[in-house]
């Protein structure tokens, strides 16, 4: 529900609420509040309990999409702690213009955008993380978490720049 359609029905209930209290319509105006607060229960644990959209990875090792794949050109480990798993590197297949980012497949020509995020809170340390936006609706985008120095971040980036798009990276002009 919208928030505002979720404020005009509670405006609604406090005024009935205060006209039966008005009236001295104890024992209605307390089931009213009762079934209030039983709606609102109701409503919240049913919309945790839908289904989340769950995008499907190939693989979660990188032996598993060496079996799915075969062996890769070039493997760019973006996460050195995580440099086992699917979401830990970055396999190029230059002969078919595929790579596999974080256990997705995608193609050269899918790949509509590349850039290089800060997702730093004052509390934290920073975290850098390489966003890519694709043309497929599954999955549209993927962030991998590429770690908390800038200067190995930078060196991810310019060890992928030349298997991505020219023009499509850290907003680099296509000339």
């Amino acid at each position: 529900m919208k928030k505002g359609a979720n404020i005009a029905g509670l405006l609604i209930f406090l005024v009935f609420l205060s006209i039966l209290l008005y009236f001295r319509k104890w024992e209605v105006a307390s089931a009213c509040v009762v079934g209030m607060i039983g709606v609102e229960v109701w409503r919240r644990y049913d919309n945790r309990k839908k289904p989340k959209e769950v995008r499907a990875k190939s693989a979660s090792t990188v032996d598993d999409l060496i079996a799915q794949y075969g062996q890769p050109d070039d493997i760019v480990v973006v996460n050195p702690l995580h440099a086992n798993e699917a979401g830990g590197v970055v396999m190029v297949y230059g002969e078919t213009g595929m790579l596999v980012i974080d256990g997705y497949a995608i193609s050269r020509d899918d790949i509509q955008e590349v850039s290089l995020g800060n997702d730093a809170v004052p509390q934290l340390t920073c975290d850098y993380r390489l966003m890519i936006t694709t043309r497929k609706a599954n999955p549209e985008w993927i962030s991998v978490p590429l770690g908390s120095e800038l200067s190995a971040a930078m060196e991810v980036v310019g060890r992928l720049r030349p298997y991505l798009p020219v023009g499509r990276v850290l907003g680099e002009s296509g000339q």
